[in-house]
C-alpha cells in the first residue's frame, strides 16, 4: 500500500526547500570529508606569473595555474574588467540591476532563437 501525501503549496514550498537545505549540508559535509587536507600555502604560490613579481614566483619551473589564469586575464581583460568595475561598482543597486536585466534579456533572447530553430528547423 502506497502512501501518499496531498500538500498545499505553502507546505510542498517549505517541505522541498528543507529537503533541499538537508541535501546541501549533506553534500558540504562529504565534501570536507573528501577533500584533500593541504596545509596553508605560501602567498607566493598564489601570486600572478607576469613581470614584475617575486623572484619566488619567478623561479618556479612550472607556474600554477591560477597564477597562469590571473596573468593572462589581466592583461587581455584590463579594459573589460574596468568597465565593469566603473559601471557596476557605483554603490547603487539599480545600476546593478539594469546591466543584469540587460544581461538576462539578451540571454532568454538567445535561448528563445536558438530553440526556434531547433524546433522548427535550421
Amino acid at each position: 500500500m502506497a502512501l501518499t501525501m496531498v500538500l498545499d503549496p505553502i507546505s510542498l514550498i517549505l517541505f522541498s526547500s528543507l529537503f533541499t537545505a538537508i541535501l546541501l549540508v549533506l553534500i558540504t559535509l562529504v565534501f570536507k570529508a573528501v577533500a584533500k587536507k593541504e596545509g596553508g600555502s605560501a602567498e607566493d604560490t598564489a601570486a600572478m606569473y607576469i613581470g614584475g613579481e617575486h623572484e619566488n614566483v619567478l623561479a618556479l619551473k612550472f607556474p600554477t595555474s591560477d597564477a597562469l589564469y590571473w596573468g593572462i586575464l589581466k592583461r587581455v581583460f584590463r579594459n573589460v574588467y574596468s568597465y565593469l568595475i566603473n559601471s557596476l561598482h557605483t554603490g547603487n543597486v539599480l545600476d546593478w540591476l539594469k546591466y543584469m536585466s540587460m544581461w538576462y534579456g539578451f540571454l532568454m533572447v538567445l535561448a528563445i532563437t536558438i530553440s526556434m530553430f531547433i524546433l522548427y528547423g535550421w
